[in-house]
């Protein structure tokens, strides 16, 4: 059952930004704006091979714009002379340099095989680019599918694609499918996500320490909601079983936020490494929030579900779907 709110939203920093929803928008932390190198996030597109260490430098005029089909392999150091456009419209400005680590470039790990390690040590990737083995949804009718998006050059890569005129849904890790057990207590999960088109108040989300059953149903999870929809240009949060944000969330930082792909990562510990009930979020590789349940009754292991979020004429997309299901990392390992 959905509830139905009327409340007016407002970020955590300043707590000057705010919309109004009508089913179940989000509360949130970190409003944030202005520029920062669109690398951190590694939402740039790349291309060609790299095997081994090498150091140098490259010069490059003009734009590169493009999708990497290959894994690199290895750590390219180096300084570089132009500017790289990425799927999302973001650039990395000339005269950068660092280090381009493997698999970044997001159509990559987005083909990946389920249960290849991706490029952050101790993931690895739980959507195989192909079809939604070991995922769940209900249904009939299916609101996920995978389907190719297309890079600014035209060249296609697989995602998880969900849209309908049914309602909202979450596409749920299933148990023991290739997710894993599916479901996370203690958890790292790194997704990329893409608000395709909005109607009334939709939006998407990563949900997490929730029930299961009803499948596909939102059954008191806590959402972390990056930037698209209802959201804007922020990142968001919600708790379904107060129907209100997320308590206990404090601002860390001001990400640089994308209108088409934003790169999540979000650390949990439902009881490890002397936390309980806490997470660690970041977006497009810098720190966003930290969150501690006040209420530790109130959360579980359960199913990691992709939103989408009332589903009326709304497009969602995620892709790069990596998980670390027993991290050992007490620390964001896409914040540089």
């Amino acid at each position: 059952m959905r509830t139905n709110c009327a409340a007016f939203i407002s970020a955590v920093i300043l707590g000057a930004s705010c919309f109004s929803c009508s089913d179940n928008a989000a509360t949130g932390a970190a409003d944030a704006s202005g520029a920062e190198d669109s690398a951190k996030g590694y939402p740039d597109s790349s291309s060609g091979t790299s095997t081994g260490t090498s150091t140098g430098t490259a010069t490059a005029t003009g734009a590169t714009i493009g999708t990497s089909t290959t894994t690199t392999t290895g750590t390219t150091t180096g300084t570089f002379t132009g500017t790289t456009t990425g799927v999302d419209g973001g650039t990395t400005p000339s005269g950068d340099a660092g280090q381009v680590e493997a698999g970044h470039g997001g159509p990559v790990e987005a083909g990946a095989e389920a249960g290849a390690p991706c490029s952050v040590p101790g993931t690895h990737s739980i959507f195989d680019g192909v079809d939604l083995i070991g995922w769940q949804q209900p249904g009939p009718p299916e609101l996920f599918s995978v389907v190719d998006d297309v890079t600014d050059a035209g060249i296609p890569f697989p995602v998880i694609d969900g849209k309908g005129t049914t309602g909202g849904e979450l596409l749920v890790t299933n148990v023991g499918g290739t997710t894993g057990n599916g479901n996370y207590g203690n958890f790292r999960i790194i997704v990329s996500s893409n608000m395709v088109a909005t109607g009334d108040t939709g939006h998407l989300g990563i949900c997490f320490w929730g029930g299961r059953d009803p499948i596909g149903q939102f059954n008191n999870c806590k959402l972390i909601l990056p930037p698209g929809g209802t959201a804007g240009l922020h990142l968001y949060t919600w708790d379904y079983s107060l129907n209100g944000g997320l308590k206990g969330t404090s601002s860390t930082g001001t990400p640089v936020y994308y209108p088409t792909w934003n790169t999540t990562e979000i650390l949990c510990w439902l009881n490890g490494l002397n936390h309980m009930g806490f997470c660690r979020v970041a977006l497009n590789g810098t720190a966003a929030l930290t969150y501690q349940e006040p209420n530790l009754g109130s959360i579980q292991a359960g199913p990691i579900g992709l939103q989408l979020h009332h589903g009326t004429n709304e497009e969602v997309q995620y892709k790069d779907v990596c998980v670390d299901p027993a991290p050992t990392v007490d620390a964001l390992l896409t914040v540089p």
